[in-house]
């Protein structure tokens, strides 16, 4: 698991920092509730997160924040990657889950189980 990329803006203030910093951490707080197994806690905060990221590009970038912002995105990028991991292994698990409980139910219904 990466950390949030607090050095990569540490010493920097602004609006816009601060803003995107929010975005890292509530991106970070994601990943920490899909570990847990907490898919409705991921899902509203990715709400938050998205609502967060579409305010944020809703103005260019200067020159001065590239820098910054593209480590920034890519940690963002590397947090969705973890998470698209995690929900892939929890599906499979399900499936697999589903694919028990199918069987338990097809031999109750071949055996005259109740």
């Amino acid at each position: 698991m990466t950390t949030p990329a607090a050095s990569i803006h540490s010493g920097r203030s602004g609006d816009r920092e601060q803003r995107f910093q929010e975005i890292l951490r509530l991106s970070g707080s994601m990943l920490d509730q899909a570990q847990r197994g907490d898919w409705v806690a991921v899902s509203a905060t990715e709400a938050e997160r998205q609502r967060l990221i579409s305010g944020f590009f809703e103005s260019a970038a200067s020159a001065r924040e590239a820098a910054w912002l593209a480590a920034g995105i890519r940690e963002v990028l590397d947090y969705d990657r973890q998470l698209m991991d995690l929900g892939k292994q929890t599906m499979a698990g399900l499936s697999a889950e589903l694919r028990t409980f199918e069987t338990g139910r097809r031999a109750q219904a071949a055996y005259g189980g109740r």
